[in-house]
């Protein structure tokens, strides 16, 4: 072979080579041809490489041929010249000469003959296998087809005569060992022989058609392929003959538009439907594929498989279109269906091909269905039953009755029914019985289906499954309006087949009898159908159900029973033309209510009186049909049925659909009033014409006796909405003034009612519909936040007064818009002036209001002295219902003497007046303060609502004026009784004395104030607070929240006054904004630079009982009282549980937070010379209250964003501290008391709450400032390292306990009572035992952190004392201790001699 290749490729040229060259391929050619002719043997494929390279196939050696045909032809003139009999060279081949000289060679030496003969034979030792391979062939039939435009006429006649056949033959006598060592995936040989075939016939043999030839070839060998033992082979085969199936049905389908089709997508079939029919008949495919028998064992083929099964769909699809599809071959089919692998694939066939089998051929199908159907039905059976139903609607409609299988999809629904049948399957039938309705343009199935539904209504059997169906197909039918063809309406219709059914048969009348009926038998109904129904066979114990588990499949059944019914009654007046009497529905509401089945059975009926209910769009017509059922019928229901709170409708167990049901028919009734009393618009919104509503009183009755929350808040919402939504025809105050004169006397009744144990929880729930009713109407200024963002579309325009908008506001900076905040207002255009929105946002910012200016629609600051007694209205700031607002580095020169402006709210808006009356109205007022003094679920929501009020007028005079009753209330003796009173007394005047804080109060207001102060202070009211701190019950107010309030209100007011005289004392003049909480509570005032120019007259006043009368006893008890205060309130408070909105919330304060720090520390470094921010006071806890909703806004000003448990400590510390200040010698015996070391610990380290740890450090910091001749700081490090051992196991909560102590070891003197070195020994020790890698950022290890601060903290403080013993520390901490430890775990190695040298 390298001979040959080397003679054929190389380009060295001599022409005395090239005779001998030539001779030597013909010597070659020689060769090749008697291994070929020598039967006895195969040829190897070295001989058949070297014929293609003679051939001219091999592209790379016909250089040999290309080169030397055009040069040195005169040395080989004598080759060239031979006889040309088998090929010859036509002009535009003239550079084949050498390979026309060669092929002509081989054809003189029998070359062609010998292939031939060779391809055709067989051997002869009686296996009959072909003596060319499939490899020979290929090389064979390559060359020859290479060769084809070169064949001389003649012999192209002969030759090619037979030559195809004798080739397709040869292929199709393949052999299962060829099959098997043909590759997978690749094109095979078989493959490749037919192509070239293809192409060879083409031009040798035009008078044939060749695809048709190929084609038919391919079909042979398709069946070849079925019956070799390859199932991938006998997959490809049957997916061929499915393939050309599939370009025939195509065709047929569409050869009318054959001409306007493209070729590409309608390939015209090389085979007509004739042929291949009797291909497939007369070679058996289908009995091959099937696995007959007969026909397996004639064609010696292996048994049939379920995945050649699955496709021979559309070969017997095709054979039953042509009329070819035997009996035999069905009975084959049926036969098949026996194995049980195979049944499913089977029943999938029939179902394929039913509709293309003869009349004769269904009778024999019908036969053969009844006889092979198993016990238990599946999805399977009830498809071919279908398939065969629809192909037989013909006779189905001849015979008039339920037959060919018609039959056995009702019999599957039947309690007699001969097979079982899930609940599932059932569904199934009855979904192909409405597919069957949907296919049959004659409504024969309909007609037959719904007679045995309504026979089986008749007779109480199966009813639950016939109505079901009934209701089912007929809901399948299209409506009147969509059945129409070409403008006229279809024969059939859902109105118009429960009209009929409705006129012939009186179906309403009939199923309502027999929901009757079905109740009066105790609904045993499903009982005795479950034991007449065939059971599920099975071995499996599992399959057994206990006698509870059969009970409640029982009772479920029930349930499904009326459901099926009520729904179908809804559907049926819903759909046509029939109304409901009121006398129907009366025996329907009384059998599901009075003769119950079950106990939610009430629910059920309520529920279906909602579907059936009228639209709402109808109640608005005049006509008296509201399609359901009638006006009248709407009112008797409503008014017989739903109205009555008896044994048939109780109200204490109304669950949610049961409302749902009144609130629908109250809505309804009231709409079709005349005059109507409520508006339903076609969105849904409703708005009431008339005060008087038919039914409200039901509404109130619900929301006072019924037992579940979820109905109470629904009736709250809906009574608040129908408050809410008035037309423009009503009067906003009489509507209102009459719901909370209703609310009121709602209370009264209740308080005035016998204790029945339900009492508290009608007051909660009134009270708690008052208030809500008041904070939709109050709508208060608001910050909108991304995650508390409120719609504005949420507040209805009819809660707004005539004059009255809502104004958005978006505040910013000037310092490059670090703030981008948007504010809600509600403005009165008229009254509102530009001063007054200003103070409003600036309360809301808490922010100085002579810094706030409002900017116009250029971007400009609004002049005050023009604008700010202006209007909104004139000051053109409400066209576009939104103002921007800037907050000033610092005052303006127009803003600089700022002074709040006086108020000019309109005191009778109708919006605002409710909470007016509540406050003023004496019954009101007193029966509030019943309501205080009642459980205290219900005192806790009367105090919530009475924090929405304005004060109450009389209560301001009185205690302006300081009658002898203001002080003459105490709390000794634990009466509760008292705390409302005092609590309610001591807000007002905190009210009071706070706004004599407000730098930009006006004068005569700021002087009334400080009038009031001194008048009270004067009249013994410090010694008034005092005498109510030390006498009253700590332990019992703790444990109310109306107490803890109390507490609160005395700490705080006390406190003002402390520290009041503080700031006096240390400027001489008056309490400044930084000592305490301007008027809007936030402390906002003391920012700007201007001071309160208060009368101090009252200071020596307060001195005297604070500093001079006070002994050192009294002074002792009091800060024992005030930390017990801290100790019993915070051992109340409970870990609050966020939820994800308050999350949510929090996460976006504290992003609001960190934006304010921003602004505020570009503030500090503005006005601050040395470019320097300045420290916030206590912030390294600041941020732990940030974090829990108690930032340091709550935690320095009113606290309103703090639990009231954390409040109360805050104002406890507050005044202990201000006590202290002047009497800083009782902390000496107070600091080893055991009430302080209960306080400290438990507050900081013990308690549940983050809010009140953190007060509660701030506070003890504080108190260690105060406290530093006493060196309480000392005591309090010895207290708390004492404790130490312990922290540990309070993880997380350990964080405030470890920053404390840092902060303490810092005072002066503070570790004089500590043995340091033994201290940091115990500490090395915790973090040694410690790990120190951190899980992730969530997982913070607070001990350790804290445990290492403090020991740097210890280290710190020692050093500079010159504590002994220091030097110790040397050996615990440094080589080998814990600094080499750390440094090799967390950092790197220690160099060795690093602690050798000078400094080491």
């Amino acid at each position: 072979p390298n001979f040959v290749e080397a003679c054929m490729t190389s380009n060295f040229e001599d022409p005395g080579v090239l005779p001998l060259v030539l001779d030597a391929l013909r010597y070659v050619m020689d060769v090749i041809l008697d291994n070929i002719e020598d039967i006895d043997r195969p040829v190897m494929p070295e001989i058949l490489q070297q014929f293609h390279r003679l051939s001219g196939v091999d592209q790379h050696c016909n250089y040999f041929y290309n080169r030397y045909a055009r040069g040195h032809v005169d040395s080989i003139a004598e080759y060239l010249e031979e006889p040309q009999d088998y090929l010859v060279v036509h002009r535009q081949y003239s550079n084949l000469k050498l390979l026309v000289s060669m092929m002509n060679y081989m054809g003189r030496r029998r070359g062609f003959e010998i292939i031939f003969n060779r391809i055709g034979m067989y051997n002869g030792d009686g296996s009959g296998a072909p003596v060319c391979s499939l490899t020979e062939l290929e090389y064979y039939i390559r060359a020859i087809t290479y060769l084809r435009v070169l064949y001389a006429k003649p012999f192209t006649k002969k030759y090619f005569r037979t030559f195809h056949e004798i080739l397709l033959t040869r292929l199709s006598n393949v052999s299962d060992d060829e099959l098997k060592a043909i590759t997978p995936g690749s094109k095979d040989a078989i493959e490749t022989v037919v192509s070239q075939l293809e192409m060879l016939l083409r031009d040798v043999r035009q008078d044939l058609n060749a695809e048709e030839i190929i084609e038919k070839f391919k079909m042979r060998m398709a069946k070849r392929l079925i019956v070799c033992p390859l199932l991938n082979y006998r997959i490809k085969g049957v997916s061929h003959i499915n393939d050309v199936l599939a370009i025939i049905s195509n065709y047929e389908a569409n050869k009318a538009n054959y001409m306007s089709i493209s070729r590409t997508s309608l390939p015209r079939p090389l085979l007509s439907s004739e042929w291949l029919a009797d291909f497939l008949t007369s070679e058996k495919v289908p009995e091959l594929v099937l696995g007959d028998e007969d026909a397996v064992r004639a064609a010696r083929a292996p048994a049939t498989h379920v995945e050649l099964m699955k496709r021979s769909t559309d070969i017997l699809f095709f054979l039953a279109a042509q009329g070819q599809l035997s009996d035999d071959l069905l009975e084959t089919l049926w036969k098949a269906a026996e194995e049980a692998s195979q049944e499913r694939v089977v029943f999938a066939i029939l179902v394929n091909i039913m509709r293309k089998l003869s009349p004769e051929q269904l009778d024999i199908v019908d036969a053969k269905l009844r006889g092979m159907l198993p016990d238990e039905l599946h999805d399977v059976h009830v498809d071919l039953i279908r398939e065969f139903t629809e192909a037989a609607l013909p006779k189905i409609r001849e015979r008039n009755e339920l037959s060919f299988g018609l039959d056995l999809l009702w019999q599957g629904l039947q309690v007699s029914s001969p097979f079982y049948v899930s609940e599932a399957t059932a569904d199934y039938i009855i979904e192909a019985l409405c597919d069957l309705i949907t296919r049959d343009p004659n409504f024969t199935v309909l007609s037959l289906v719904s007679a045995a539904a309504l026979q089986n209504l008749r007779s109480g059997s199966s009813v639950t499954m016939s109505v079901k169906a009934l209701h089912r197909i007929i809901n399948c039918l299209p409506t009147s309006r969509a059945a129409t063809t070409r403008g006229r309406a279809a024969p059939k219709s859902r109105e118009r087949v429960l009209l009929e059914m409705h006129n012939d048969q009186k179906l309403l009348q009939l199923c309502i009898d027999e929901f009757k009926a079905f109740h009066e038998g105790g609904g045993d109904a499903p009982a005795r159908e479950r034991s007449a129904m065939p059971k599920k066979k099975s071995t499996s114990k599992l399959n057994v159900l206990s006698p509870a588990a059969s009970e409640a499949n029982l009772l479920d059944e029930v349930k499904e029973a009326v459901t099926t019914r009520l729904n179908f009654i809804a559907f049926y007046v819903q759909n046509c033309s029939v109304e409901l009497a009121f006398a129907q529905i009366l025996h329907l509401y009384n059998a599901c209510t009075l003769y119950k089945i079950f106990d939610d059975e009430t629910n059920y009926i309520l529920r279906w009186l909602a579907d059936v209910s009228p639209h709402e769009a109808v109640s608005n017509t005049r006509s008296n049909s509201l399609v359901t059922m009638s006006r009248e019928t709407l009112f008797n229901v409503f008014e017989q049925l739903l109205c009555k709170n008896d044994a048939s409708l109780r109200f204490e167990i109304l669950s949610e659909d049961g409302y749902k049901c009144i609130e629908r028919y109250f809505k309804l009734v009231n709409s079709c009033l005349r005059p109507s009393r409520l508006t339903i618009q076609t969105d849904g919104r409703l708005y009431v014409e008339n005060a008087e509503l038919k039914g409200f009183d039901i509404l109130w009755s619900i929301l006072l006796r019924c037992e579940s929350s979820v109905v109470r808040q629904q009736v709250s919402e809906f009574i608040i909405l129908l408050q809410l939504q008035l037309s423009k025809r009503l009067s906003k105050r009489a509507v209102w003034e009459g719901f909370v004169d209703r609310c009121m006397r709602e209370l009264a009744a209740v308080l005035d009612a016998p204790a029945d144990g339900g009492k508290e929880g009608s007051a909660i729930h009134v009270l708690k519909l008052l208030r809500t009713f008041l904070m939709e109407i109050k709508i208060p200024d608001t910050e909108i936040t991304a995650s508390t963002k409120p719609s504005l579309a949420t507040i209805p325009a009819q809660i707004l007064g005539p004059d009255e908008s809502i104004l958005r506001v978006i505040v910013k900076s000037s310092m490059k818009n670090f703030l981008n905040r948007e504010c809600r207002l509600v403005v009165h255009g008229r009254r509102t002036t530009v001063g007054m929105l200003r103070r409003r946002i600036a309360a809301l910012m808490k922010y100085p209001p002579n810094q706030t200016r409002i900017l116009n629609r250029r971007g400009e600051y609004l002049p005050v002295a023009r604008y700010d007694a202006d209007t909104l209205e004139n000051a053109s700031l409400l066209q576009y219902g939104l103002v921007e607002a800037d907050l000033r580095l610092d005052a303006g020169a127009d803003t600089a003497s700022y002074m709040h402006p006086p108020p000019a709210e309109d005191p009778d808006n109708d919006r605002l007046r409710p909470l007016y009356l509540l406050a003023n109205n004496p019954e009101y007022f007193s029966l509030l303060f019943r309501l205080l003094n009642a459980a205290p679920e219900v005192m806790d929501e009367t105090w919530a609502l009475m924090e929405l009020l304005p004060p109450n007028e009389s209560s301001v005079a009185q205690i302006r004026a300081l009658d002898g009753s203001f002080m003459s209330t105490d709390l000794s003796g634990g009466d509760a009784s008292a705390v409302p009173e005092v609590l309610h007394r001591l807000k007002i005047a905190t009210g009071i004395v706070e706004s004599s804080f407000d730098a930009f109060l006006a004068a005569d207001e700021k002087a009334a104030a400080n009038a009031w102060i001194s008048a009270f202070v004067k009249k013994g009211g410090i010694s008034y607070l005092l005498r109510l701190l030390t006498s009253s019950d700590v332990q019992s107010m703790a444990s109310s929240s109306l107490g803890k309030n109390c507490l609160t209100a005395v700490l705080k007011l006390t406190s003002l006054f402390a520290q009041g005289l503080d700031a006096a004392a240390a400027n001489g003049k008056a309490l400044s904004g930084g000592g305490g909480d301007d008027a809007n509570g936030d402390g906002a005032a003391g920012e700007g630079d201007a001071k309160a120019d208060v009368d101090m007259g009252y200071a020596e006043e307060v001195r005297r009982v604070l500093v001079q009368d006070m002994d050192q006893r009294d002074i002792l008890r009091l800060l024992e009282r005030l930390l017990e205060v801290i100790h019993y309130v915070a051992s109340t408070a409970k870990e609050r549980v966020l939820t994800e909105d308050e999350k949510e919330a929090l996460k976006e304060l504290k992003r609001e937070e960190q934006r304010r720090r921003r602004f505020e520390t570009f503030k500090s470094m503005a006005t601050n010379a040395a470019g320097k921010a300045l420290e916030r006071e206590n912030s390294f806890l600041s941020g732990e209250a940030d974090s829990e909703g108690g930032g340091d806004g709550g935690a320095s000003g009113d606290g309103a964003s703090l639990t009231t448990e954390a409040i109360v400590c805050k104002n406890s510390i507050d005044l202990f501290v201000a006590v202290s200040r002047y009497h800083p010698r009782a902390l000496v015996p107070l600091a080893d008391a055991a009430v302080l070391r209960d306080a400290a610990l438990y507050g900081i380290l013990r308690n549940p709450e983050k809010n009140i740890r953190v007060v509660v450090a701030r506070g003890v910091v504080r108190i260690c400032e105060i406290g530093t001749a006493a060196n309480v700081a000392a005591r309090f490090a010895k207290m708390f390292c004492d404790a130490l051992p312990s922290v540990p196991e309070h993880g997380a909560r350990s964080r405030e306990f470890y920053l404390t102590l840092c902060r303490i070891v810092k005072f002066p003197g503070a570790l004089a009572n500590l043995d340091v070195p033994t201290l940091c020994g115990h500490l090395n020790d915790t973090i040694m035992g410690r790990g120190y890698v951190e899980r992730g950022p969530d997982k913070e290890d607070f001990v350790l952190s804290g445990t290492v601060a403090l020991l740097k903290e210890l280290l710190v403080g020692a050093r500079e004392t010159g504590m002994p013993g220091v030097d110790a520390l040397r050996t615990i901490l440094g080589r080998g201790g814990l600094l080499q430890e750390l440094f090799e775990r967390c950092l790197f190695a220690i160099p060795a001699g690093a602690g050798s040298g000078a400094g080491s």
